[in-house]
């Protein structure tokens, strides 16, 4: 209970026989006192006639100096409370989850092989009926296809245009966005040929009127300037039109425009940011960051590190938070993108987030279990479970805490790979993943092995595995101890 895993403990019974009947001397952690020690020391005395109780029983145990502070008659009548109580939560005490991973896989593969048998026939032949879905009919209820006539149906609603689809610049200075003040309508017009082209609203998600304007109209009813609405729809068709040249026009000649706005005549309805990284536009997201066009959550940035653009992640860096910045750098650990992590680190992106930055609990009546953001992944975390030790060595260059703690983290599927220490601090990520040489670079960075566990608000941790934490832990020490032995060898100097 003091050291967390037995005195004795091995991975085989034969090695645990081998240091129960050995006459080496049992090494404690330093994390405890003197006390405990000699406490420990005492009790698991090999010669039964020295151990600690074997001439006056118990009571030679409670005058141990460990127990000073304990009162035994409060004890007796149960008035202590303990300082840590566990949740009172039932959670199954079930096997490693690399246990039943490869038990799984066992199971699938006799599955996929199927049975194996020889036919009894050797002549002639069998005839296999045709297959019947007796579920078509349903299926085609279920997605809208019903046998009617085809004439009676409308002509299917033309989907809109995906933001990626390249649109060719238009910068030619004929045409020219005008506002009409009398029908208060928008339209382009071409000075050379006198042509004009209507702005109509876009009808796949119509907009409604939840924004206010800078001018304090979001329906149009102030003068004869556009409203908030109106504007958003010319800014759509000029971007859908190439017409770049028109946008400062739209946001600074008609009393302003509130700029955190989407895109609803495309799919996905993109921000102006993530259009222009869609469009792999350079000048465009620039002048929309030139005019303080703000990127909501960080989408734009986030999108421009999964495209791997150095050049965009360069400029919407300089204008992003701390926290999407330290987003971002972990996505882009995650994708092993060092150019893009260099970019960011250059640009002040820490390497680790604060308590605060995680997003809070849902509201209403009902408290689900909250689990760490994936994107609230540590980014050293991140790199210890893609086993890279450069970047490891980068981010610790960088600042990374050594000992800093994670919640939720999972193994990747496709590559099988399990953890069973779902939340746990780095370096025992790193030592149930076998990689003891991140565990030494820790240890060299001050990483202590004996801190307690993390904890997250609203979030419960599972069980490990009692096969697994023992694993874990003695693996620990035993690397420290073999660390600690090599580095004090090492400031022996010979004269």
């Amino acid at each position: 209970m003091l050291t967390g895993v037995p005195p004795f403990y091995a991975e085989s019974t034969e090695k645990i026989h081998e240091k129960i009947t050995s006459s080496e001397t049992i090494v404690y952690p330093n994390s405890l006192p003197s006390s405990a020690k000699d406490l420990l020391a005492g009790l698991l005395e090999r010669n039964p006639e020295q151990r600690l109780g074997a001439k006056r029983g118990a009571g030679e145990i409670k005058e141990h100096p460990f127990f000073d502070c304990i009162d035994w008659n409060r004890l007796r009548l149960r008035e202590y409370h303990p300082d840590f109580k566990p949740p009172k939560i039932t959670m199954p005490f079930t096997d490693s989850r690399k246990v039943r991973a490869l038990a799984k896989a066992e199971v699938m593969k006799q599955f996929n092989q199927g049975p194996s048998y020889v036919s009894s026939l050797t002549t002639g032949q069998m005839t296999r009926p045709a297959t019947v879905d007796y579920n078509k009919e349903y299926m085609e209820m279920r997605q809208g296809r019903f046998r009617v006539a085809g004439a009676s149906l409308p002509p299917p609603r033309p989907s809109p245009p995906s933001p990626a689809v390249k649109i060719p610049i238009d910068d030619n200075p004929d045409w020219e966005l005008v506002w009409d003040g009398e029908t208060k309508v928008f339209y382009f017009y071409n000075c050379s040929n006198n042509a004009r082209q209507l702005i109509v609203p876009q009808t796949f998600f119509p907009r409604q009127p939840l924004n206010q304007a800078h001018d304090g109209s979001s329906t149009g009813d102030v003068g004869n300037l556009p409203s908030q609405i109106q504007k958003e729809d010319a800014l759509e068709a000029a971007l859908k039109a190439g017409y770049t040249h028109m946008i400062s026009q739209i946001l600074h000649k008609y009393g302003g425009m509130d700029l955190n706005v989407q895109l609803y005549g495309f799919q996905r309805a993109p921000t102006l940011l993530e259009f222009a990284v869609e469009q792999e536009d350079a000048n465009l997201l620039q002048l929309f960051v030139d005019e303080s066009v703000p990127d909501t959550w960080g989408t734009a940035l986030f999108l421009s590190v999964k495209k791997g653009h150095q050049e965009f992640v360069a400029i919407l860096a300089k204008v992003a938070d701390r926290v999407d910045l330290t987003r971002a750098l972990g996505r882009a650990v995650g994708r092993k993108d060092t150019a893009v992590i260099g970019i960011l680190l250059a640009s002040g992106a820490k390497c680790d987030f604060e308590d605060s930055d995680r997003p809070p609990p849902p509201r209403g009546c009902c408290f689900p279990e909250i689990s760490d953001n994936e994107d609230c992944m540590p980014p050293l975390v991140r790199a210890v479970k893609l086993g890279n030790m450069g970047l490891v060595q980068l981010l610790l260059a960088h600042g990374a805490d050594v000992n800093v703690g994670y919640h939720g983290l999972h193994g990747d599927h496709r590559s099988l790979q399990v953890i069973d220490v779902t939340c746990g601090r780095v370096i025992e990520a790193a030592m149930e993943l076998g990689h003891r040489d991140m565990v030494e670079l820790f240890l060299e960075k001050g990483a202590d092995i004996h801190l307690p566990q993390p904890t997250l608000q609203f979030h419960d941790c599972p069980m490990i595995p009692r096969s697994v934490y023992f694993r874990v832990r003695m693996g620990l020490r035993e690397v420290e101890a073999a660390w600690q032995s090599t580095r004090d060898s090492d400031e022996w100097v010979v004269v």
